[in-house]
């Protein structure tokens, strides 16, 4: 799985479009002491379990011969074994469901680090919906299957044994029968089997869908009103919850057809046995007790062949579960998890070398770029929408890697470098802000490893976020709402921007940081941009002059080009 640079993986799980039994004993491998537990605790319960029809149809015979000395002590008996097996099941569930709460966690721990090391570019053509759903309701179901499911498995197994083999010594007769109902049982799984495994994958997709349409709307919440199309989106949303309904129903027949028709091969069989058994009652000479273990031991064996057909279906599902980890987990990281050059006293000079660059499926952006920038020099970038400006800050922070030529922070080749130690000697300010649903202080000091008072004033200065404090009732505290929905655009720029500042990187990215600020908190911003980019080296992208006034040189993006061209006067 999905692991941080210096852990070694819980499990490693080959991908490929088969998975066998094996897959799962490599995932539950980490757990096998808990589930081992676990599978313990429901097995000494069905051991206990296999001795309540002796005991029940011991207690009905003594009553009949009114024995009631004998009747008594199997009445303790019968009470003890019923005490025994409450508190074995109440064990084994608790210990079960915490199992299944520490394998969840895990599984979603491990897929959500994978995620997270996984290139831009992967995010950008993947669907979020999917990934939320695998990482939420796919593991949960994952998790259940390995914590409950299998871990009854064994106490199946021996029930189904225990009670052949107590039938065998009862009457052989009715214990050599039953195993012949077997091909019954393995004909109905196998025909039943190859839709369900079928059905499994398209229900998983389905949810995902519904998981992205519904994640997508809820993010379009604004626009869709605006719009004025509520109805349309819930048509649509609908049109997906019928598709997911169908395949559910779909999967749902089949598995309410399974247990129905394993259920009808058993009762059949009991009628059977009955009509053996009452046959052969005087000819073997059966007590009345005798005959009622015989009954009650063939009825106790429709309860773990039952457990048994179920696990088949939930197979099917867990299948499709680890198949979909399986393609997310084998997607490789960024390399630059894994390399170990840093800088420890980054002066913050920058150079492109040659570097031409092209976003998959589209023509190159960036054709044989080549340009310097000394240390503590602010630089503007300037040029038409899709020109290359933000590229220049992506391929910077390594979001993507050249096609040609490579990129040198201090004359070190970026690709050299650890990718969190690169990023972090990077300030990266968005045109659209990336706010947590908290307050402005936690979205200030997101991924700050100090937070020093006097540091967090200054950052809020030189961002214009002091002004927060007094234009807000809750000031530093006020709750941005997602995404940052409870405050204005520019509000939403000053705390991005705070954040950055609040770091203290030798390099500064504005890309359009400013475009929300207003005319005079930007001319404001330019006024004090001096003090606040001192000793700095600041890349300024954007559309408005007056946003590189304090710029030593100007950049222009233009036919996969950057060029120099003459400075802004302030």
């Amino acid at each position: 799985m999905g692991t941080s640079v210096n852990a070694a993986p819980r499990c490693v799980i080959k991908s490929g479009h088969q998975l066998d039994f094996s897959a799962f004993l490599k995932l539950a491998a980490p757990y096998r002491r808990q589930i081992a537990w676990v599978a313990m605790l429901f097995l000494v319960g069905s051991i206990a379990g296999l001795g309540l029809p002796w005991l029940a149809a011991t207690l009905l015979g003594t009553l009949f011969e009114e024995q009631s000395q004998s009747a008594t002590l199997v009445v303790f008996l019968l009470a003890a074994a019923l005490i025994v097996l409450t508190a074995l099941t109440v064990i084994g569930g608790r210990a079960s469901s915490d199992l299944s709460f520490e394998i969840q966690r895990d599984v979603r721990k491990d897929i959500y680090d994978h995620v997270q090391r996984l290139p831009v570019a992967y995010h950008d053509h993947s669907r979020q919906g999917d990934l939320l759903a695998l990482m939420t309701w796919e593991a949960s179901q994952l998790a259940t299957f390995l914590s409950l499911t299998l871990t009854a498995v064994p106490s199946s197994l021996v029930t189904v044994a225990g009670a052949l083999a107590i039938l065998f010594y009862l009457h052989p007769l009715a214990a050599i029968f039953l195993p012949l109902l077997i091909p019954g049982y393995y004909l109905i799984l196998k025909i039943m089997g190859r839709r369900l495994r079928n059905l499994a994958q398209q229900v998983q997709e389905e949810e995902a869908r519904v998981f992205t349409a519904a994640e997508q709307d809820l993010e379009m919440a604004h626009s869709i009103k605006a719009a004025a199309v509520e109805e349309l989106r819930l048509s649509l949303f609908d049109a997906q919850l019928l598709r997911s309904r169908a395949v559910n129903v779909r999967e749902g027949r089949i598995l309410a057809t399974i247990g129905p028709f394993i259920g009808l091969l058993t009762s059949l069989a009991f009628v059977l046995i009955i009509v053996i058994v009452g046959q052969d009652l005087s000819r073997q000479g059966l007590s009345a007790s005798e005959l009622l273990s015989v009954l009650l031991y063939v009825a106790l064996l429709t309860r773990p062949v039952g457990l048994l057909a179920d696990l088949f279906g939930r197979l099917q599902g867990a299948r499709g579960t680890l198949q979909r980890m399986q393609e997310v987990l084998k997607e490789p990281v960024e390399v630059g998890y894994a390399s170990n050059g840093k800088i420890d006293r980054c002066r913050g000079a920058i150079e492109f070398v040659g570097v031409s660059f092209a976003y998959p499926g589209k023509p190159e952006i960036l054709q044989n770029v080549s340009f310097k920038i000394e240390p503590g020099e602010t630089v503007g970038v300037i040029g038409k929408n899709g020109a290359g400006k933000s590229t220049i800050a992506k391929l910077l922070l390594r979001f993507y890697e050249p096609l040609v030529g490579q990129i040198l922070i201090d004359g070190v080749p970026t690709r050299e470098l650890q990718i969190q130690e690169l990023r972090k000697r990077i300030g990266y300010v968005s045109q659209q802000p990336y706010l947590y649903n908290a307050s402005i202080l936690e979205n200030i000091t997101f991924g700050a490893e100090c937070t020093d008072q006097k540091r967090l004033e200054e950052a809020l200065r030189q961002s214009r976020a002091c002004d927060l404090q007094s234009q807000l009732p809750a000031g530093l505290e006020t709750i941005v709402g997602d995404r940052g929905v409870r405050i204005s655009g520019g509000q939403c720029q000053r705390i991005a921007l705070a954040r950055a500042l609040l770091r203290n990187p030798p390099i500064v990215i504005l890309d359009e940081a400013t475009s929300m600020f207003d005319p005079e908190g930007e001319e404001d911003f330019v006024r004090e941009s001096s003090m606040a980019f001192a000793n700095r080296t600041v890349i300024i992208i954007s559309h408005r002059p007056s946003s590189l006034t304090s710029a030593d040189r100007v950049f222009q993006a233009v036919s996969g080009r950057i060029l120099e061209v003459q400075p802004i006067a302030g």
